[in-house]
């Protein structure tokens, strides 16, 4: 895996699967290619009374360009909101606007400046009265841009875990596809019987994900997934299926597909971008829009970690939020190793639980040890692994995963004792992470 991912929220990198991450040394040998940019920026809703919240989405942007947007008033061009803003390593970028409870009626335009293409790019949402029962046909600005769609890149498919007996649940994770496109999602038998099939949509990136489930009466074999989209875009896989009476695959060790494992590991940062874009702001609208992103490396135990106060020797089997740099490190060894245990699970849980730490640390919270903070920030991870279960990420299953075999028996490993009473409050620990997943984040707040 290359070892860095880097995440801006606020500034979502909707990017899915299939990011080529950075070194995490920052050097990069590759040369600049000479490259003509049709950035463009569209607002979901398009229109709304006063005081709707307007997602907006930067598409096509030069990578990594750094934005000054403009929101104006359709009547004086007053303007109404400014700030920066990051585009994501893929050119896209995204934050969300809510219109004042006495904005004027019309449209009202998004400029955004910056280097390496025609600027500024404008967009545009639309205020109506509530009862007007339409909006108002879109007013173009002078220089308004035509919409664009990200051009889609090499179609791709990866399940996780790609074999098991009957009954298992299967995570699908596709990339590639054109933008916001309606997927046809078919699984079949070994004999190439149709057995589900679902649609799925892309995200502006071109990635998606899903999850299916083989029935507990399935047949051994191998069994066919493919995905269809616009214009003949596609692709497939297969699922092995393990019978009582037929052998798993070989036990690879811990020897993992790193594209896979990069695959999950950037859903997984852009998931957790996305819930916490979403929800920071509403619990701590006093910090509002101060979260401004982290950092997420990965290293090769034993290791120095720049802006970390950790001793090499005690990097190995562990996992970091450094608070004076605004990263997250952990050690890829032991990631993969309990990666190939429990899949994504391992993971989601380490990652999500660092970010709770990034968010704390915007809220003033002090960045030592102690089991109150590492109880708040599992009450965080608790909450988003309930609202990923919503999204249709998670199941009960993994939650069960997680809470009675996934944490007494794994997370006890790491040198900081990961349910040691000095730190993160002993077997309490699976309580607090039940408290977020049952009560949210609102109840974290105050937590413990």
């Amino acid at each position: 895996m290359n070892p860095k991912m880097k995440a801006a929220l606020g500034v979502i990198f909707i990017v899915a699967l299939a990011c080529s991450l950075s070194d995490l040394s920052g050097n990069n040998t590759s040369q600049p290619v000479s490259q003509t940019y049709t950035p463009s920026i569209r607002t979901d809703p398009l229109g709304g009374p006063p005081g709707t919240t307007h997602d907006i989405y930067f598409d096509g942007f030069p990578p990594n360009a750094e934005l000054y947007v403009e929101i104006q008033s359709n009547e004086t061009g007053e303007v109404v909101h400014s700030f920066n803003l990051q585009i994501d390593p893929q050119g896209y970028g995204y934050t969300y606007f809510t219109s004042p409870t006495d904005a004027n009626f019309g449209s009202h335009f998004i400029y955004a400046s910056g280097t390496g293409f025609n600027s500024p790019v404008s967009g545009q949402f639309i205020v109506a009265p509530e009862d007007s029962g339409q909006f108002p046909a879109p007013q173009d600005p002078d220089d308004a841009q035509p919409q664009q769609n990200p051009s889609p890149g090499q179609p791709a498919v990866v399940v996780q875990p790609n074999s098991g007996p009957p009954g298992t649940y299967h995570d699908v994770y596709v990339s590639g596809f054109p933008s916001n496109a309606e997927l046809v999602v078919e699984f079949l038998d070994p004999n190439s019987n149709l057995l589900l099939t679902f649609e799925i949509v892309s995200n502006i990136a071109g990635s998606g994900q899903a999850w299916i489930e083989t029935s507990t009466d399935a047949s051994p074999g191998t069994h066919y997934l493919y995905i269809s989209g616009p214009a003949g875009v596609s692709a497939s896989t297969t699922v092995l299926v393990i019978g009582s009476n037929q052998a798993p695959p070989q036990d690879p060790g811990i020897t993992i597909d790193d594209a896979e494992f990069d695959a999950v590991m950037n859903a997984l940062v852009t998931n957790l971008q996305v819930y916490w874009s979403l929800n920071f702001n509403k619990v701590w609208p006093e910090y509002a829009n101060q979260y401004e992103g982290v950092e997420v490396y990965s290293y090769t135990a034993p290791a120095d970690l720049e802006g970390c106060n950790v001793p090499a020797n005690e990097t190995a089997n562990n996992a970091f939020y450094c608070f004076s740099v605004n990263r997250v490190y952990f050690d890829e060894n032991w990631f993969k190793t309990n990666y190939a245990k429990y899949g994504k699970l391992f993971p989601a849980y380490l990652i999500a639980h660092e970010f709770g730490h990034a968010a704390q640390d915007v809220i003033g919270m002090p960045g030592t040890l102690s089991i109150d903070i590492e109880a708040q920030a599992d009450c965080f991870t608790g909450a988003y692994f309930a609202w990923g279960e919503d999204q249709g990420y998670y199941t009960q299953a993994d939650i069960s995963t997680i809470s009675y075999t996934m944490i007494p028996n794994e997370l006890a490993e790491s040198h900081w004792t990961w349910t040691g009473e000095s730190a993160h409050g002993g077997g309490l620990r699976i309580g607090f992470f039940g408290e977020g997943y049952g009560n949210g984040l609102d109840f974290c707040k105050t937590f413990p």
